[in-house]
């Protein structure tokens, strides 16, 4: 479903863009912003308040937080008492790293019927 709608993106951007060149100097620009909002290399919590509807359109996001719920739902993870005090095992639970990454409560269902919902419109 990413792959579906980042095809779309392209085409709708060279549908509204008057030349190629303006087409090709336009796609960097769509999608250096969804990876930046994606949840990847920011943190959503860390996006400034008036930026993070933003994460809601990025299709990256959306298929980050399906690819995190496919790996790691309910899952815990086996942290000695050692690695737990040395910093070196930073989660336990899946919970803790769907919080992390504000994805409570999200479903590969709901990430692909957004990413659905995003390559129609």
């Amino acid at each position: 479903a990413g792959i579906m709608t980042a095809s779309a993106l392209g085409l709708v951007i060279s549908a509204i863009a008057p030349s190629t060149p303006v087409a090709v100097a336009l796609v960097p620009f769509f999608v250096v912003m969804n990876l930046l909002f994606s949840g990847m290399p920011v943190l959503k919590s860390q996006i400034p308040v008036f930026l993070r509807w933003v994460t809601e359109i990025s299709f990256l996001r959306h298929s980050f937080v399906a690819m995190l719920v496919n790996e790691f739902d309910n899952r815990s993870f086996g942290c000695t008492a050692q690695e737990l005090q040395s910093g070196r095992c930073v989660y336990t639970t899946s919970y803790q790293i769907f919080d992390d990454f504000s994805a409570v409560g999200a479903t590969i269902g709901k990430a692909l019927g957004i990413m659905a919902t995003l390559f129609v419109f």
